[in-house]
């Protein structure tokens, strides 16, 4: 693994879920149910660099991930059939998780998103140019 992919595998996307049921639009978004941290390899990155159009909608299916549960009664304990980030124009992205138990399904917010990249060039570096 070359020092770039090392840098990328310790990036971390923390995202809040909360139970998709009636309840949701009331629910206080500083109490998720769970966090899903999903890392950010290069591959990934690659993917989520997309803007999508209006009409667009991109899906990618996320296997590199923890899961900070927060409300342990929603969960089974085993990992989920499919964890789903979901890329729309903007471009913001959201996630969708869904039980391998019982098919309960937990939605985030739809989160701006713009990745940013350290280009090893320094604030100076481009000053000067």
């Amino acid at each position: 693994m070359s020092e770039h992919e090392q840098e990328l595998a310790t990036e971390v996307l923390s995202v809040p879920l909360f139970m998709l049921d009636d309840t949701l639009e009331q629910r206080d978004i500083e109490q998720p149910d769970a966090i899903i941290n999903i890392q950010l390899n290069e591959n990934l990155m690659a993917e989520l660099c997309q803007n999508p159009s209006a009409e667009q909608r991109i899906c990618l299916y996320i296997s590199d991930y923890e899961l900070e549960v927060i409300s342990s009664q929603l969960f089974a304990g085993e990992r989920p059939d499919v964890v789903e980030l979901h890329l729309s124009q903007g471009p913001s992205l959201s996630v969708l998780y869904t039980s391998k138990e019982d098919s309960i399904q937990f939605v985030s917010p739809e989160l701006e998103f713009m990745p940013e990249f350290d280009l090893g060039i320094s604030d100076e570096e481009l000053e000067e140019s």
